[in-house]
């Protein structure tokens, strides 16, 4: 009777070690709202979402230097093209409800992905009016950015979460 208990009890501390595993592994997986998906499309997003701050802090408050800023549109023209890459099917505000992606992502999947070539072209303008040391076109292309960038794909791809 020893050997059966001790054979059930062991039984049921692997039991409980695996069941403990998964719910820690589960746990951080999804931290992010729903798993490694959200976790990488919420750093992708908010390093696009710093680099606009900076934008931002350049032209509003005079912070930032040109070189920081020019390699900042780099990024973004580096970091535009892996736009569609974080929305891969069925991970929309309809399959988890932290996510902030809309349904027409995907029923627009073309218009979609143009507004991550878009995104490429701006960047190209931020950096060419980096390089002109002209605040002017600076300005300009910042604001074209978050109005024609940013603004465009949020407003009709991403819902507005509080």
């Amino acid at each position: 009777m020893c050997v059966c208990s001790s054979s059930k009890f062991k039984s049921l501390i692997f039991v409980v070690l695996v069941a403990s595993i998964s719910l820690v592994v589960g746990n951080s997986a999804y931290a992010h709202g729903g798993g490694p998906v959200y976790e990488k499309r919420h750093v992708y997003m908010n390093e696009l979402g710093d680099i606009m701050k900076a934008f931002g802090n350049f032209v509003k408050r005079g912070k930032g230097d040109l070189a920081e800023l020019s390699q900042k549109a780099v990024r973004i023209i580096e970091l535009a093209p892996e736009l569609p890459s974080h929305f891969p099917p069925d991970t929309g505000l309809n399959h988890n409800k932290e996510s902030q992606a809309k349904p027409i992502i995907w029923e627009k999947w073309d218009d979609f992905t143009s507004a991550s070539e878009r995104l490429v072209d701006l960047g190209k303008g931020l950096e060419s009016a980096i390089a002109s040391k002209d605040k002017s076109q600076i300005s300009a292309a910042v604001k074209q950015m978050g109005e024609e960038g940013c603004r465009a794909c949020h407003s009709q791809f991403r819902i507005k979460k509080n």
